[in-house]
């Protein structure tokens, strides 16, 4: 199609594509996860959650996209002064955007296990097609009143959740499904109220003219009326980062509204099964760390301030400390110190359980975020991009740890029965303490050391973001070949310390 309909639809199509692809892959890949150990005993539905997170994510930022990309490309203005009427302009986006929308509603709701038990649920249908909603009728609008792709995803899951926390207030869980009902047409209710707003609000927008140039201005008029103070470049570079983190230290201000409301009804009705703040916080604490790394690098590129930042007079490696430090620092700060400040005050009913595995796992987040972002034009695609990454990076490194232990275990077998004997022998004896020693040095090989193993797997893939950082050769050979490389250290790495770990066993006399 060559006409102006058709130029338009193929525009729209090829921004949203890619996004709508690499969410259905990750979802259909938890799902399949899900399908086969659905046969396990104990099994309790861990993977469809978030299967049911994957999707309400994927959908609100695919649906950020339909307006975003236009922000995020600077071709807003060029597209309304288009001789079209604008009201055809936003039937041809919406054209595109719903049944992409619709689509991935429709592979959520068939990637159940339990497919006709969620099916027959009220929770099912909210956590399914309420994301759709939302993103059809809330999404564009605040993503339009923000300017920002990610301000619409965050401020739109908000609102059900506003929704969702009076009606449970005045119709608690314990007495029926009154709430969830009263949340689904509320959300329902808002997305009808959010396309009539989005109808007007395109009707009279304007590419320029929100406030920013006076302000600056203004701002530049009362700095030339006095002297600048000189201040630290370290410090100028820390509250740099510290803007660019703008929302994510919003999302973690709604957390804190989120858990003093829960906590308040928990102390109101002991009786009280709505969200927990142990469910709250944990979703805070995954979502936390991947927007933290995702705006490390990528949001200086769509603001265009990354060329000027790496011609500063400073060594660039300090520079990617210093980002490094804050953004790693804050999402700890974030995930683990809101949760134990908030914990400190109340008691909850469910705690969130602070250790050491969970700062880990905020780490390597963050970090697998970071090197994702250092290879995106912007912060959105780089959160979109996050999560296959993580799946990726789970179903090659610790999904298949369980196997290669077996593997290495039936190529060096030990005798315990062997090593019992010589234990027995030796306990009362003056042998015993050196025995003890190398037993404990081994056990460290068999479980600290893999430990390690991933954290210099961490500090690699640090490295290469910061390489990609600072450069714009961001090449398919590139990236394959920094993601061979961080493989390679982990499989060579890992199949070395186990082998060494029962080489160690079988020396022992």
């Amino acid at each position: 199609m060559t006409s102006a309909v058709g130029i338009q639809l193929r525009k729209e199509v090829r921004a949203l594509l890619p996004a709508l692809v690499v969410v259905a892959i990750t979802l259909t890949a938890i799902a399949f996860l899900a399908r086969l150990k659905s046969g396990f005993p104990h099994y309790r539905n861990d993977l469809e959650l978030w299967v049911a997170i994957v999707h309400g994510l994927g959908v609100l930022s695919l649906a950020a996209l339909a307006f975003g990309h236009e922000l995020m490309h600077g071709t807003m203005a060029s597209l309304l002064v288009q001789p079209v009427a604008r009201r055809r302009i936003l039937l041809l986006k919406m054209v595109v955007l719903i049944p992409a929308a619709v689509l991935l509603g429709v592979l959520a709701d068939s990637a159940f296990v339990n497919y006709y038990l969620w099916r027959a649920r009220i929770q099912s249908q909210l956590l399914v097609w309420g994301p759709v909603a939302v993103a059809i009728g809330l999404v564009p609008v605040l993503t339009l009143l923000t300017r920002k792709p990610l301000g619409g995803v965050v401020f739109a899951i908000a609102i059900p959740g506003m929704i969702f926390g009076v009606s449970e207030y005045v119709y608690p869980l314990r007495d029926g499904a009154e709430a969830w009902w009263i949340t689904w047409y509320g959300t329902l209710a808002a997305a009808g109220i959010g396309l009539l707003v989005l109808w007007r609000a395109f009707q009279n927008l304007e590419a320029a003219g929100d406030g920013s140039a006076r302000a600056s201005s203004r701002a530049a008029i009362a700095t030339d009326r006095r002297e600048a103070a000189p201040r630290h470049w370290i410090w100028l570079l820390v509250k740099k980062e510290l803007r660019l983190q703008y929302l994510t230290m919003t999302v973690s201000g709604l957390y804190v509204v989120a858990c003093v409301l829960v906590m308040a009804a928990q102390s109101r009705d002991p009786e009280y099964l709505g969200p927990t703040f142990y469910a709250v916080s944990a979703l805070h604490c995954g979502f936390v760390a991947l927007l933290a790394g995702a705006f490390a690098s990528a949001e200086e590129r769509q603001l265009g301030t990354l060329a000027s930042q790496v011609l500063m007079p400073q060594a660039a490696w300090r520079q990617w400390l210093i980002k490094a430090g804050v953004t790693l620092g804050l999402a700890v700060v974030l995930a683990v110190g809101l949760p134990w400040l908030l914990m400190s005050v109340h008691r909850p009913a469910d705690p969130f359980p602070i250790k050491d595995e969970l700062v880990a796992a905020i780490l390597l987040a963050t970090s697998a975020a970071m090197y994702v972002s250092s290879l995106s034009s912007n912060s959105l695609w780089a959160l979109l991009a996050s999560f296959p990454a993580i799946v990726l990076s789970l179903l090659l490194t610790t999904g298949q740890l369980r196997p290669l232990k077996l593997a290495i275990y039936r190529w060096l077998p030990v005798d315990q029965q062997r090593i019992g004997a010589i234990m027995s022998a030796e306990f009362r004896t003056d042998a015993w303490p050196a025995r003890r020693a190398q037993l404990d040095w081994i056990s460290w090989w068999q479980s600290d050391a893999i430990a390690w193993i991933i954290a210099g797997v961490a500090l690699l893939t640090m490295f290469f973001a910061a390489r990609n950082h600072r450069s714009l050769d961001r090449s398919v050979r590139t990236i394959a070949t920094q993601v061979t490389t961080l493989m390679l250290l982990f499989w060579t790495s890992t199949i070395a310390c186990l082998a060494i770990a029962q080489i160690a066993y079988n020396a022992i006399r």
